[in-house]
């Protein structure tokens, strides 16, 4: 099992990785419930996005492509379930996986 980032803040999250190098359900979960600061979010997701998809971040801009690979799907179905997220960082979507996120 693989933990990329953790936060030592009190809003803390820890994104695991099972045997696969898929995100584990408890951090899917972890990632939909988040209520803490959403930059240290979209942190600690970025290097899922590294072998398959893409995470480029400019200013406060995040631009995330997903490559297909199921795994960055599942992600970022969560951060969509995420209503607190999605509602005040969504900038825009595209077909074919490619999303951009603008924290503040």
């Amino acid at each position: 099992m693989n933990v990329f980032y953790e936060n030592k803040a009190s809003d803390q999250l820890i994104i695991e990785l099972d045997g696969d190098q898929y995100p584990t359900d408890k951090s899917l979960e972890q990632i939909k419930n988040y209520k803490g600061d959403f930059v240290y979010l979209l942190a600690s997701i970025a290097p899922l996005f590294e072998d398959y998809g893409r995470c480029v971040v400019i200013g406060k801009h995040w631009k995330i492509a997903t490559g297909g690979w199921s795994g960055c799907e599942d992600t970022i179905e969560a951060l969509r379930d995420n209503q607190l997220f999605w509602l005040t960082c969504w900038y825009m979507s595209k077909r074919g996986g490619y999303y951009e996120f603008k924290v503040e």
